[in-house]
């Protein structure tokens, strides 16, 4: 997160319980939603996560610097692409577009492979974490893809695999969501482009906490076998 370690500490202080409060609610009330309530959770570790990254920055130690940031990396190299098909797969009740966001789900843990395992298996100068300008830079312009095609190509399809499933989904109030990130995503390529990574993740760790709202509203489901009618309409706020 841009700013300080206090500021990444500080959003990860909220947003895990709220991540915590997210999934009990899912459980109690949805459990199909239970993917979409886990999102202030990770989100919030990735922020603590990014808070020692400022430590080990600020103390030069080489060791947790490399640590932290391969924590903060992995959902935002690997799991995020996934997370987001596979969480609007599992709520979804179209079989076209289940069957579409099951196979986009699939075919986006190659981002596992091809941006997060070479970071981990390869020499530690292929990773790189500065602050510049307040923020904090990650640095791998030596991964194998990038010998290969330019850096823009697997970012631009990095991007849909995010937004797609979100505009895409038959779920209306996913689309409001799924242009926000969008929108935010491109503005902080123009405006942060030297840390975008990081300023992305905090804009998205924002929108996150938007999810407290909606489970704190969604209706309480029936617990009785047979009686749906409570869980039709938790359902339908987000159908």
């Amino acid at each position: 997160m841009c700013f300080s370690a206090e500021a990444s500490f500080g959003a990860a202080t909220g947003l895990i319980p709220a991540g915590a409060y997210c999934l009990q609610a899912a459980a109690r009330k949805n459990p199909r939603l239970l993917p979409i309530a886990a999102l202030p959770l990770v989100f919030g570790l990735q922020q603590a996560s990014e808070g020692f990254v400022w430590v080990g920055l600020h103390h030069e130690d080489p060791e947790l610097t490399r640590l932290a940031s391969l924590a903060f990396l992995f959902p935002a190299l690997a799991l995020w692409p996934f997370w987001v098909p596979f969480m609007m797969w599992f709520k979804e009740d179209r079989p076209i577009r289940r069957r579409f966001l099951l196979g986009l789900t699939a075919a986006s843990a190659v981002w596992f492979f091809v941006f997060y395992v070479p970071l981990v298996t390869g020499p530690p100068e292929m990773l790189s974490t500065d602050i510049v300008h307040h923020s904090i830079a990650y640095k791998y312009p030596d991964l194998p893809l990038f010998q290969l095609v330019p850096p823009e190509v697997p970012n631009i399809f990095y991007g849909l695999t995010v937004v797609l499933p979100l505009v895409l989904s038959s779920d209306r109030r996913s689309v409001v969501p799924g242009v926000v990130v969008a929108v935010t995503a491109i503005l902080c390529f123009v405006l942060f482009n030297y840390t975008f990574v990081s300023v992305w993740c905090f804009f998205a760790a924002i929108l996150a906490a938007y999810l407290v709202w909606v489970f704190w509203t969604l209706p309480e489901t029936d617990a009785v076998p047979g009686r749906k009618g409570a869980l039709s309409m938790a359902q339908a706020k987000f159908d």
